[in-house]
C-alpha cells in the first residue's frame, strides 16, 4: 500500500496540510457562517415564537377570565330571570286561587241564602197548610159534633179564638 511507504510520507504530509488549509478555510469562511447566521437565525425565531406563544396564552387566560366572568353574569341573569318568572307565575297562581276562592265563596253565600230563602218558604207553606189543615179539621169538627153546641156562645167564641191563632201562626211564619 502506498499509504504506508515511508519514501511517500513527505508528499503525503504537504497534501495533507494543503487539504486541511483549504477545507478549513472553505470552512470558516463559507460554511460556518452560513451555519452560525442559520443558528442564530433559529434561535430568534424559536424565542419570538416562545414570546408570542407565552403573549398568546396571556391572551388566552384574559379570554378564558372574560368567559367565565361572562357565563356567571349570565348565569345570574337567567336564575334572577328564572326567579322573576317564578314569582310572577307565583303571583299569578295565588290572584288565580284567590278569584276561585272568592267566586267559590259567592257561590256558597248565593246557594246558603237560595237554601235559606227556599227553607223559609217551605216553612211557611207548611205553616200556611198546617194552619189551613187545622182550620179544615177544626170546621169540620165544629160542623159534625159541635153543630147544636153553637148554640151557646161560649163555643163559638173558642172556635173564633183558634181561628185567629191559626191565622196568627201563619202570619208569623210567612
Amino acid at each position: 500500500m502506498p499509504q504506508l511507504d515511508p519514501s511517500q510520507f513527505s508528499s503525503q504530509l504537504v497534501w495533507l496540510a494543503l487539504s486541511f488549509v483549504a477545507l478549513y478555510l472553505g470552512l470558516s469562511r463559507y460554511i460556518l457562517p452560513r451555519l452560525s447566521d442559520l443558528l442564530l437565525e433559529r434561535r430568534t425565531r424559536i424565542a419570538n415564537d416562545v414570546d408570542e406563544a407565552e403573549g398568546l396564552d396571556k391572551e388566552r387566560e384574559k379570554s378564558l377570565a372574560r368567559a367565565e366572568s361572562q357565563l356567571a353574569d349570565a348565569r345570574r341573569a337567567g336564575e334572577q330571570r328564572l326567579q322573576r318568572a317564578a314569582d310572577a307565575a307565583h303571583e299569578r297562581a295565588a290572584k288565580a286561587f284567590e278569584q276561585q276562592a272568592d267566586l267559590a265563596r259567592q257561590k256558597a253565600q248565593a246557594a246558603a241564602a237560595d237554601l235559606t230563602a227556599q227553607e223559609r218558604a217551605a216553612h211557611a207553606a207548611l205553616a200556611a197548610a198546617s194552619g189551613d189543615v187545622a182550620q179544615s179539621l177544626l170546621r169540620g169538627v165544629l160542623a159534625q159534633e159541635a153543630e147544636p153546641l153553637l148554640t151557646s156562645g161560649r163555643l163559638k167564641a173558642l172556635a173564633e179564638a183558634a181561628v185567629q191563632d191559626a191565622n196568627a201562626e201563619k202570619v208569623r211564619h210567612d
